[in-house]
């Protein structure tokens, strides 16, 4: 299934209406579903985001391991150099 295109049209009283882009936006395929968001936000604002595919999440998730455990292995290095306890 296509990733919804997302449209935000409204207003905001003393708050905002905005939809927040991502990097990813420009993939989205030209048959996608419309989505279009209205409404008036009054002392308060809406946010419109789009959410990360599966994939990209895992992709994501597995760079925040691999980043982890490079800096676990440089404090351990550093603690060999100084001869403390790993």
């Amino acid at each position: 299934m296509a990733d919804p295109i997302g449209a935000t049209a409204g207003f905001g009283f003393m708050g905002g209406f905005a939809e927040n882009h991502r990097s990813g936006a420009a993939e989205i395929a030209p048959d996608s579903p419309r989505v279009t968001i209205t409404g008036f936000a009054r002392l308060g604002g809406v946010g419109v985001e789009r959410k990360l595919r599966r994939a990209d999440k895992l992709r994501l998730k597995e760079a925040r391991r691999r980043a982890r455990l490079e800096k676990r292995e440089e404090r351990r290095a550093e603690r060999r150099a100084r001869g403390g306890p790993e």
